[in-house]
């Protein structure tokens, strides 16, 4: 008796197991299969897919949120600029969450900054790279995100306003850069990755 009772929990646990497995490849399948619409050019039919991989993720992990980063990129293409900012507040959301690991999540904003930082026609959108930057930082904050990364957008903000001549905002973004190594100094974690980051500022 015993031992059929262990039986039917073994079942049941494979049951779920496979059940888990296949939702798994599902929103794998769904998001390379939005991969490619994006290759093919069609990037309506591309977001619609990557949503539908945000629906499935209901655990909000690492598909979930690579397929928030190739909607906020196809958003920046078609110039959807409050879809764009919709996606990449839900993307941080689940960095703050701690829904996905620090290195995916930096690299991922990383990679952003790099992407909407390297358009053509920076001047016209420098208000959006504001407000873009801005909001990054905003929500680091809550998810205590590593000083470096916190400086490296601090950095792309501080060029953004001395190429617009705002150099009132630069002096502020000047100060939370040295507030940041002076942060670095007192905790006693200053290495050469700092002194770095000091000639960068001077």
């Amino acid at each position: 008796m015993g031992s059929d009772s262990g039986s039917e929990y073994d079942f049941e646990y494979s049951d779920a197991s496979e059940e888990e497995e296949n939702q798994n490849y599902e929103v794998e399948n769904e998001y390379y299969s939005a991969k490619a619409l994006v290759d093919s050019g069609k990037f309506k039919d591309a977001l619609t897919g990557f949503n539908k991989v945000v629906t499935l993720d209901v655990e909000g992990s690492e598909w979930g949120f690579k397929a928030l980063k190739q909607c906020v990129i196809v958003h920046w293409r078609l110039k959807q600029y409050d879809q764009m900012m919709e996606k990449y507040s839900d993307l941080l959301n689940l960095v703050v969450q701690n829904r996905v690991t620090r290195n995916l999540s930096e690299s991922v904003i990383n990679s952003l900054l790099d992407i909407v930082s390297s358009s053509s026609n920076v001047e016209a959108n420098q208000e959006l790279l504001i407000r873009f930057y801005n909001h990054t930082l905003d929500l680091l904050k809550k998810a205590k995100a590593t000083e470096r990364l916190c400086f490296k957008i601090n950095l792309k903000l501080g060029y953004l306003f001395f190429h617009a001549k705002q150099f009132d905002q630069l002096s502020k973004v000047l100060k939370r850069l040295h507030k940041l190594l002076s942060k670095a100094d007192t905790d006693g974690k200053e290495n050469r990755n700092d002194q770095t980051k000091k000639t960068k500022v001077k």
